[in-house]
């Protein structure tokens, strides 16, 4: 048995460096599901359910099914000892163990014996999606299925889900009769479970990623800024969706290896299994389905993710585009006036200055003369110099920026060119490839048939120049 050849003492010693200290008191209780079949289906009362001390539980059954429903196969203070007794009582192998300790998402044992006895184990792990994208909650269970010819068949459900034990409760006679004949079908019923709760999952992390993606878009509209977490939690949400990926693709994995082995009709020593195989079949598909949308929910939040940050590098480039812009001005219009104020600054006392009045004397008003501003015969060499200087700058900068002037030049053009073709489409009546002069001669009885893109076809009927389709 491969759990033989894995057995490993220590992983046993791992499993217990896990125990968490609680402060809940230790408890030896544990809930029980048995369910007796009687030879009628009208006198069956569906599971009998009771709880009692895990040291007065026995392999042996008093039911042909038995479903003993205990915490998570993790140990704490408060259930190692339920734990402990229910590894000693039913031969638990450290290999079943050994995945608790490793945390796996994925793993499924189907083991037989000459006696015609069947073990099977798996174990289960999801993210949970909460409204704290960071948030450290799991979903976790642990199965563990042995059935014998005489002590019937037994489901050890660790961390089984309320709505897990629900069903259970509430199963017809015809379901249990199958699991009677076929002990592997209640991992089915099990598997439909977990199917259910990556579903559940997978739909909430939709609409938190609905949720960025409205933002993303609405942003880009507004052209508004991201809040300051805004790319923190759309990663942690990807992680998320990475984490879901996870546990839908590990559960289709163990959907497929139940059926390979049920298929392997040479491993098993008990019939029934068609029943089984097609439950198992019609799950796959809905397994595959919730891969399928896990897969979606990746590609949409990657693109989230893309879009926004073209959005920053959009808006960063407008910034600096405009920031460019008047750096362009200001250095233009720098290198205009630079000519100008050095050669002011070198000559201007020459040019200008202000002299004294002649007489000092009182005029007759009674104020004094004002003084007079005299311009310097030599003012045209001001002008003869820093022309030819400031076109000799302009001239040195369009030499080593030629392709700024022909960008300039281009874009004016275009603007003209759109201008005019603006006019023209305004004034002349252009209309469906046809010229309508401007002085309104009529086009009677001209009809415009248009076909679009759906297949659908409308006609238009102008009647008169000036009219347009109705």
């Amino acid at each position: 048995m491969a759990s033989n050849l894995l057995h490993d003492s220590c992983r046993y010693q791992r499993y217990q460096e896990l125990l968490e200290d609680t402060s809940i008191p230790p408890t030896s209780r544990i809930n029980v599901l048995e369910i007796d079949l009687p030879k009628s289906p009208s006198h069956f009362q569906g599971p009998y359910a009771y709880s009692q001390d895990v040291s007065q539980l026995t392999q042996l059954s008093n039911s042909p099914i038995r479903v003993i429903l205990a915490a998570l196969d993790y140990p704490s203070t408060h259930t190692n000892l339920v734990l402990e007794t229910l590894i000693s009582l039913f031969d638990i192998p450290t290999a079943f163990l050994s995945e608790r300790v490793q945390g796996v998402t994925h793993s499924l044992n189907v083991e037989t014996s000459p006696a015609g006895g069947v073990t099977c184990w798996l174990h289960f792990l999801c993210k949970a999606i909460v409204k704290r994208p960071d948030a450290p909650t799991w979903h976790r269970a642990g199965f563990f299925l042995t059935h014998t010819p005489q002590n019937g068949t037994t489901l050890l459900c660790f961390g089984a889900s309320k709505t897990l034990i629900t069903r259970l409760q509430r199963l017809p006679f015809s379901a249990w009769q199958s699991i009677a004949t076929d002990p592997l079908a209640i991992l089915a019923i099990v598997l439909s479970d977990l199917q259910l709760i990556i579903d559940e999952q997978v739909w909430a992390l939709n609409d938190r990623v609905g949720d960025y993606e409205h933002r993303a878009i609405t942003t880009t509209r507004t052209m508004s800024a991201f809040p300051d977490d805004y790319f923190q939690e759309l990663h942690l949400w990807a992680k998320n969706v990475i984490h879901l990926k996870e546990a839908a693709d590990a559960s289709l994995c163990t959907c497929q290896s139940l059926l390979d082995a049920i298929k392997n009709r040479s491993t098993l020593s008990f019939s029934g299994g068609s029943n089984t195989t097609a439950t198992l079949a019609y799950l796959y598909t809905l397994m595959h389905s919730t891969t399928l949308r896990t897969a979606s929910l990746h590609s949409r939040i990657q693109n989230t993710i893309a879009l926004s940050f073209n959005l920053v590098a959009q808006t960063d480039s407008h910034s600096l585009r405009a920031e460019s812009s008047s750096m362009h001005t200001i250095a233009i219009t720098t290198l205009i006036f630079l000519p100008i104020s050095t050669v002011a600054t070198i000559f201007g006392s020459q040019f200008f200055s202000f002299n004294p009045p002649e007489d000092a004397a009182t005029p007759a008003d009674g104020g004094p003369e004002a003084a007079s501003l005299v311009l310097s015969k030599e003012f045209w060499l001001f002008w003869v110099i820093t022309v030819p200087l400031t076109v000799a700058v302009l001239g040195i900068w369009l030499g080593f920026h030629p392709e700024a002037v022909r960008r300039w030049w281009r874009r004016n053009i275009r603007k003209g060119k759109d201008r005019q073709r603006e006019d023209e489409e305004g004034g002349g009546g252009v209309l469906m490839g046809i010229a309508v002069p401007a002085g309104g001669t009529a086009l009677q009885n001209l009809s415009i048939q248009a076909t679009g893109a759906s297949g659908l076809s409308g006609s238009s009927t102008l009647e008169g120049g000036s009219k347009g389709p109705h």
